[in-house]
């Protein structure tokens, strides 16, 4: 008769310091991401609506030229014969 004796085995777990170190980081770097979202709201209604108006003058000016190219290829086509 064959007779084995008992291995007990504990298991301990325990919370490692990096563990606490990466969830605070993560903490913080979401704190930090609202507080940049709440103060970038206005900064980019300015910037949205100082490129609507840079938009609008550059379309006046783009009429213009377009306008004038017109009416210069216009009067070309009347001078020069084929």
């Amino acid at each position: 008769v064959q007779t084995r004796a008992r291995v007990s085995t504990k298991v301990v777990c325990k919370a490692s310091t990096e563990e606490k170190t990466t969830r605070r980081g993560i903490l913080s770097l979401a704190a930090i991401t609202a507080v940049v979202a709440a103060t970038t709201g206005n900064a980019r209604a300015d910037l949205t609506s100082d490129l609507l108006a840079k938009s609008e003058l550059n379309k006046a000016l783009n009429d213009k030229k377009r306008l004038a190219t017109s009416g210069a290829n216009f009067a070309r086509s009347r001078t020069v014969t084929d």
